[in-house]
């Protein structure tokens, strides 16, 4: 029987040249992944965090091919998911209890940097427009 918690978990893992070089999504409450739970790193490449920042959800899930809604909706949310919280490392939103994305913790050293992050799921989802097929 599925839980009934919805907050997910997200840990971002940035080279020293601040890149993301590895990135998890897992339901918070018992560890599982979140669709395919590093979905963009092809996409992600060698991309700085500004380009990740400015990126279109649905622009990057046109140029990912998804093959259908439902995995076109996971590549918003995992892009969504990343921008709140390097957004939120960067100070440029705000990271509160009451937010998408509450930062846990940053730890750096001499590999990079690791971002954790909780995922408020409700509130990160409202920002993905509806698919084409939809009729809302």
């Amino acid at each position: 029987m599925p839980c009934q918690d919805i907050t997910e978990s997200l840990t971002i893992t940035l080279d020293t040249k601040d890149r993301v070089a590895d990135y998890c999504v897992e339901k918070l409450s018992c560890g599982g992944a979140v669709g395919h739970d590093r979905l963009l790193m092809p996409w992600l490449g060698d991309r700085p965090v500004e380009d990740i920042l400015e990126a279109d959800p649905d622009k990057v899930a046109r140029q990912i091919e998804t093959g259908n809604d439902l995995n076109a909706f996971m590549v918003a949310k995992h892009l969504i998911a990343l921008q709140s919280a390097l957004g939120a490392m960067l100070g440029q939103k705000s990271s509160g209890k009451s937010d998408a994305c509450q930062i846990v913790a940053i730890e750096s050293g001499p590999n990079g940097t690791q971002v954790q992050a909780q995922l408020k799921i409700d509130l990160l989802v409202k920002d993905i427009k509806a698919c084409q097929s939809c009729c809302s």
